[in-house]
């Protein structure tokens, strides 16, 4: 099963860079689509199998007059590998691309996973500040409402004391 996905993974992998490789005519690319300059896989597929003959075919020669003929820069390069050769290196460069990619998501998850956890962090950090004010202002509440109290306490004292010196007053006379 793995194999398979593998294997699906690939054709998808390679189609998709054909693709963009060579662009149908009339294709808009306005639609969102990717391009071969947006597409973030596009530069590590051109490498593992951008030169292969399927894809860039090993020379060109053009005929510029009856006895002369002109060949393009890759007829200069070395001879091809063998097919299975070249299946096989290309396989692996696109096992290893895989592999990148793979790593690359699950670098993504870990990183999804330490955000979610940094906003649990905070949001506990912050309902611990929220608790903390309510204590305090309730400290400061209770402390104000003791105040208050004794101070009514020594109002209502105060007024005791001048009303009995004004009883007292009242009975000298």
């Amino acid at each position: 099963m793995a194999a398979f996905v593998k294997k699906k993974k690939r054709e998808n992998l390679k189609q998709k860079y054909k693709d963009l490789k060579c662009p149908a005519t009339g294709v808009s690319t306005e639609d969102g689509e990717p391009t071969a300059a947006s597409w973030k896989w596009y530069r590590a597929m051109d490498e593992a199998i951008g030169c292969r003959p399927s894809i860039v075919p090993p020379a060109l020669i053009a005929s510029s007059g009856p006895d002369v003929a002109v060949a393009s820069t890759s007829s200069v390069s070395p001879a091809p590998d063998t097919p299975r050769a070249s299946r096989k290196r290309t396989q692996k460069s696109i096992e290893n691309l895989i592999k990148e990619m793979e790593e690359r998501e699950m670098a993504r998850e870990q990183e999804a996973v330490e955000r979610e956890e940094k906003r649990w962090r905070e949001m506990e950090e912050k309902e611990e500040r929220r608790e903390r004010d309510r204590q305090e202002r309730e400290e400061r509440r209770h402390a104000e409402d003791r105040e208050r109290e004794e101070r009514w306490h020594q109002e209502a004292s105060q007024r005791e004391e001048r009303l009995l010196r004004l009883l007292e007053c009242i009975a000298n006379k």
